[in-house]
């Protein structure tokens, strides 16, 4: 892509890095949602497919950022309460945040663990336990839960996918070849068969 720096020429463990700032830059703070925490996640595993950079480094720095940005997050709740959500950002999601508030209350676990699966949710569930008055060590042990859960399942489908690339790039010609016959055929029978409905019976 032009003006787009080719993934070849850096450091992969710079790329790492900047992975892991978005993804603590993303659970720290509650407009983190507008950072691609997620994406960075999912391409550091690539690279550990493409065996540019060890996966434990790569699930060590991602999980930690996980967690230690959602810690960040609460914190700030605690200290800045609702006053964070305040910004004009946040005007079209309130029905969504106060079913998470809600959730907090009554199921923290799964509010904690379970959201980390969406942006919105992942930036902004820390500090709304937070000034929801979520217990410190009950937040801790489900932060820490849902942290290294969504670390696992973003780096590791990265990873996999990685891994599949060169396998996948090797065989692309052959699948497309037999997809496209497979097509004609379909398309081919498919015109016949209507071909034979239409015609009028014989006599």
């Amino acid at each position: 892509m032009p003006a787009f720096p080719d993934l070849d020429d850096l450091d992969p463990t710079v790329l790492v890095a900047v992975a892991v700032a978005l993804v603590l830059v993303q659970t720290a703070f509650v407009v983190g949602f507008l950072v691609p925490g997620g994406k960075a996640a999912v391409l550091s595993g690539v690279m550990a497919g493409l065996g540019h950079v060890p996966w434990f480094v790569v699930y060590a720095g991602i999980a930690s950022a996980a967690v230690i940005g959602a810690a960040i997050g609460f914190g700030l709740g605690r200290r800045f309460g609702h006053r964070l959500f305040t910004i004009r950002i946040f005007d079209k999601h309130r029905e969504r945040l106060g079913r998470t508030q809600a959730h907090l209350r009554d199921r923290a676990p799964v509010a904690l663990v379970g959201g980390r699966s969406i942006a919105l949710f992942r930036a902004t569930t820390p500090a709304l336990a937070g000034a929801s008055g979520v217990g410190t060590g009950r937040f801790h042990l489900w932060n820490l839960v849902g942290g290294l859960a969504w670390a696992s399942a973003t780096v590791g489908l990265g990873y996999l996918g990685g891994s599949t690339m060169p396998a996948v790039a090797e065989a692309a010609p052959r699948i497309v070849l037999i997809l496209g016959t497979a097509l004609v055929v379909v398309v081919l029978g498919v015109g016949f068969i209507r071909g034979r409905r239409g015609r009028p019976a014989a006599s």
